[in-house]
């Protein structure tokens, strides 16, 4: 009876269990699927993180492909006690065509590196609980919440999310009050653009844009909505409340009559707002303008808010950019970014620092509302510092700042220190007073370090030691994390002195432990290894940086990326890189998009001038492009590549650039003469008249297109009294200062449009890739567009590659892999001589001309000259042959292989085609007998192409028929690029065969499929004598 009782009892709990489960994953409810999906969810994002970062590279390239595979690390953040740092890491998959960034955690000293998180959808913006014990994140445009919880083995793991944000216009990013009990995030409002159902009910479905002023479409959208900060109460996870709404937010910007941004588009983000140490004020940063006035002026200024009554104050009264206000630790200082003049994007980044002078509500007010703080003893504090300073940090003690800087084309880590301890009264700035604060600064990375290191995101000091976490990549590898450490002496041999790194690093390795770069001690140890394991597997590359004279006696720094294995006595072939901004600068920092150890690591030495216009030299090396787009910079490329092409291994040399880079590709092509063998143009301003008349910010080229705007100060004051130019005539059109535009007569702008890549089309010569992206209102399409129309209508070997859900740059994984793939397609089939490893899509081009001479000397020495030259000198060729006939012998038979079509018409417009064989001219007209060769099915990448000569004995002069049945079995077959039987005119027995393979494999197949009987498989056996070449080096 117990057996059975428990037997009983079993049974009612086993059906009691059924039933739950059922009504578990009762369908009705939807509630299973749910639960099935999230399983499906993870498990898939489980194996996309699991694969992420893990490749096994057999032969050491370095490809597109384990580009892709890359781990990239965002957004860390250091946890209240200290001793842990959160981050994200995304990994793309390009068959799923997007990306996935996940949570990790490690110790701050770089132990104990592991997962958070496993989700099928990205997390961004995750932010610790002041009690370290929760964490807030944004997941598909909401704020959500969860407890975190540790394991036996001590890690921690995510609790249940709990969503508590619902806004339905989404969050794009947040940041939390110090006391956490606020939170301000970034949303969108509708824009003052109209769409057609606001004006007619009846119109729902229709879909236009109607501007009246100009700024109606930025960077890469139509502005119908702009970018608002609210500000909010905010609670870690309570009771899955979603208190964050737009009922229960307060807009920044409601006060304003017109519709601004905050952050300023397209690319500034909440950095642009800070809360203060107390949380009762916000300092902001913003552009008040809108359409004509937005789109030709860079003024934007810095603004306190007052979080309860909001109300706002303006802090700064300058003409150009204030951005970025940080407040010091103890709420008495303020720092920001600044530059001087309006309208001028390049301008130096001024490292501005102020005084915080709290105001008191007036006691008969009944309110607290006018608290707002003043500034005043405003100070620039970089007035004496060559370069520019961004991204500033404060130091625990409110007495240091560290700061970012791109110098001599390294960006270092920088500090500066307040050595007068009375406050910072005074510093120079006309209209703020005087005082006698000053301020040391010093690089804390040194410049022998060839790393960018970005500015740090933790700072802490203890025991005299101030330890930094940072940030920093070099060209060999992208992002990881570091730790800082200055003033510790521990474990130095001497207490103080330690090594400094040569300049010679291998940046595939770990950065080197320790280093001596200030007066102090600076200990530095990369933290994160995110991707050492593909790291290790990759050959790696030499980085030298070259000094290079300039026309004018300039020098200018060319850092120059060599293959692995690199043979001074071989030739290579090389991409000269042209530089976008143009205000810009090729330092060591990693980019996925204009990767340079990618394009050594495909066999190219690459060569990085930091041509005038760059912004890692000084001012007036920067300044000095404004104005000057057709003059001096582009003799800076020109004197580069020159340099480089006198070294014997330099062989054929491409000129390759984006946006600025790509005008400058647009504008060698017409001045180049025989410098370079081809070019690669991506997103390049091609006509300037079009451009000014169809980009968005206008200040840009009004400024940089020789309108230059001078700036006056009052001698009685010092007072700036704002723009007096623009330079030149002060030329004003519609109310507006147009000294850029292409109406104005000043004469720099004059030259500028003269000069307009367009306008020298007719000296381009040379082969161009061109691609854009068809959302992009920067450098619109059009450009691209024109610039390929034009390279076509003057038989140009050229070809478009048009992106049409792209902006500026090509982001999107499957377009951008397809973008490295017809880049390095491109580049190989012009400056990789008989490599044939990336024919045309269509095929090679077979041309057999017949000719007639009238057997003049001249004209045979000048075939055989012909012959010469398209074998050895044209590109794209890949045999070409010349026979006379046995029985005519004025006739002439020329066989021929090009690449493609572009190759042929090329070789055909080159000088010599008609001035040393005028017949040929009339033979190419005639394409007698032309037809293409397929490239095949299988991959030519498998083996190395080859051309076999071949000379081979029969007795049988009866062999027409089964000569002309090999050939065309042959030129039909698989991986044959040519085929080709030739009898001597002296020897009537004596054969030649001449064939070109994609490699020797398909040979041996076509060879072994002929049989045994015929005339070739008897020549083989007569062990006939036969060369065989492979074409890598050579045609």
């Amino acid at each position: 009876m117990k057996r059975n009782r428990s037997l009983a009892k079993k049974s009612c709990s086993v059906l009691l269990l059924a039933i739950i489960v059922l009504a578990f994953i009762d369908v009705r409810t939807g509630t299973s699927e749910k639960w099935i999906d999230n399983m499906k969810e993870k498990k898939t994002a489980l194996a996309r993180i699991e694969a992420g970062g893990k490749m096994e590279i057999k032969d050491g390239v370095f490809s597109p492909e384990v580009m892709l595979a890359m781990g990239r690390i965002s957004d860390p953040q250091v946890s209240p006690d200290g001793s842990m740092v959160l981050y994200g890491t995304g990994y793309i998959s390009v068959e799923e065509n997007n990306s996935l960034t996940n949570l990790y955690i490690c110790g701050t000293d770089g132990s104990g590196a592991y997962r958070l998180t496993t989700e099928g959808k990205s997390i961004s913006n995750a932010r610790w609980s002041a009690d370290g014990k929760s964490l807030a994140f944004i997941q598909e445009g909401q704020i959500f919440t969860a407890k975190l919880k540790r394991g036996n083995d001590g890690r921690l793991s995510l609790g249940k999310k709990v969503q508590v944000s619902d806004v339905p216009a989404g969050i794009s990013q947040f940041t939390l009050s110090a006391d956490q009990s606020r939170i301000m995030y970034v949303s969108t409002v509708q824009s003052a653009l109209k769409k057609p159902s606001d004006l007619y009910d009846d119109l729902d479905k229709a879909d236009a844009i109607s501007a009246d002023d100009l700024m109606y479409r930025h960077w890469d959208h139509w502005v119908k909505e702009v970018p608002h900060t609210f500000v909010a109460g905010f609670v870690f996870g309570k009771d899955g409340k979603k208190s964050i709404t737009p009922e229960t937010s307060k807009d920044i910007l409601a006060s304003e009559k017109e519709i601004y941004e905050l952050p300023t588009e397209p690319f500034s983000g909440i950095e642009q707002l800070a809360w203060s140490p107390d949380g009762k004020t916000i300092a902001y940063s913003c552009r008040k303008l809108t359409g004509k006035k937005y789109a030709f002026s860079t003024n934007t200024e810095i603004y306190f808010y007052d979080v309860e009554s909001g109300e706002c104050t303006q802090l700064t009264m300058g003409g150009g950019y204030d951005t970025n206000p940080v407040w010091s630790p103890d709420g008495k200082k303020i720092c920001w970014i600044s530059m001087e003049r309006d309208g001028y994007e390049a301008d130096k980044q001024r490292l501005m620092v102020a005084d915080v002078e709290w105001g008191v509500p007036a006691e008969d007010s009944g309110s607290s509302a006018s608290r707002l703080p003043l500034i005043s003893g405003v100070k620039d504090i970089t007035c004496a510092f060559k370069y520019n300073a961004s991204a500033p940090v404060w130091g625990p003690g409110s007495d240091e700042i560290y700061f970012s800087a791109l110098a001599e084309g390294i960006q270092g880590i920088f500090r500066a220190r307040c050595t007068v301890s009375d406050g910072l009264a005074g510093g120079g700035v006309p209209g703020h007073g005087a005082g006698s604060a000053s301020w040391d600064i010093e690089r804390i990375t040194g410049e022998d370090l060839w790393y960018d290191f970005n500015s740090p995101f933790h700072i802490s000091e203890k025991d005299g030691v101030t330890t930094m976490l940072a940030d920093y990549s070099s060209m060999d590898f992208p992002t990881e994390l570091v730790s800082i450490r200055i003033g510790d002496t521990a474990g130095t041999p001497d207490g103080g002195t330690i090594a400094a790194a040569p300049l010679e690093v291998s940046h595939s390795t770990p950065l080197p432990a320790e280093c001596k770069v200030t007066q102090e001690p600076v200990h530095i140890c990369q933290i994160t290894h995110v991707n050492d394991a593909i790291l290790a597997q990759l050959d790696p590359v030499k980085t030298e940086a070259r000094y290079i004279k300039t026309v004018d006696g300039k020098d200018m720094l060319t850092w120059v990326v060599y293959p692995p294995h690199f043979d001074s006595s071989k030739e290579y072939p090389s991409i000269l890189i042209c530089l976008g901004g143009p205000q810009g600068t090729l330092s060591q920092g990693w980019s996925y998009r204009w990767n340079y150890r990618l394009m050594a690591a495909q066999g190219y030495v690459t060569v990085l001038p930091n041509r005038r216009g760059t912004t890692a030299f000084g001012q007036e090396w920067t300044e000095q492009i404004s104005g000057d787009y057709p003059g001096l910079n582009m003799q800076d490329y020109l004197v580069a590549a020159r340099t480089l092409k006198a070294e014997p291994y330099i062989g054929k040399m491409a000129a390759c650039g984006a946006s600025y880079g790509g005008y400058s590709v647009y504008n060698l092509c017409g001045i180049h003469g025989d410098v370079f063998d081809a070019f690669v143009a991506h997103a390049g301003i091609f006509n300037e008249e079009h451009m000014y008349m169809t980009t968005e910010e206008m200040w840009f080229p009004n400024w940089d297109n020789g309108g230059l705007h001078e700036y006056r100060a009052d001698p009685r004051t010092g007072t700036p009294d704002g723009p007096v130019g623009p330079a030149g005539d002060g030329e004003t059109f519609g109310g507006i200062r147009q000294g850029g535009s292409p109406w104005s007569t000043a004469p720099k702008t004059v030259r500028h449009y003269r000069m307009s890549p367009h306008t020298m089309v007719t000296k381009w010569h040379t082969p161009i890739l061109v691609t854009h992206g068809g959302m992009d209102f920067r450098v619109p399409l059009d450009e691209g567009m024109a610039a390929y129309n034009a390279a076509q209508l003057m038989g140009v070997p050229s070809r478009l590659i048009v992106f049409p859900d792209e902006n500026h740059w090509i982001l999107k994984p499957q377009n951008a892999l397809y973008w490295h793939r017809e880049y390095f397609r491109w580049l190989d089939r012009w400056l990789k001589t008989g490599d044939l490893s990336r024919l045309s899509p269509e095929g090679a081009l077979r041309l057999n001309a017949f000719i007639k001479t009238e057997n003049d000397p001249e004209q045979i020495i000048g075939t055989a000259r012909e012959l010469t030259y398209a074998s050895r000198g044209d590109k794209g060729c890949i045999s070409y042959d010349i026979f006379r006939s046995l029985t005519d012998r004025n006739s002439m038979m020329i066989c021929e292989t090009w690449a493609d079509g572009e190759s042929l018409e090329l070789h055909k417009k080159a000088p010599h085609f008609t001035s040393l064989v005028p017949e040929l001219k009339a033979s190419a007209e005639m394409h007698t007998d032309s037809f293409t060769i397929p490239s095949g099915t299988g991959s030519p990448d498998k083996g190395t192409p080859v051309r076999v000569n071949q000379f081979f004995r029969t007795a049988d002069n009866n062999i027409g028929d089964e000569v002309r049945d090999m050939v065309g079995k042959a030129t039909g077959s698989e991986g044959c690029i040519s085929f080709d039987i030739f009898r001597s005119a002296t020897d009537a027995g004596l054969y030649l065969l001449c064939s070109t393979w994609k490699d020797m494999e398909s040979c041996r197949a076509f060879t072994g499929s002929m049989g045994t009987e015929g005339i070739l498989a008897r020549a083989l056996a007569a062990n006939s004598t036969a060369s065989i070449f492979p074409m890598k080096d050579d045609n």
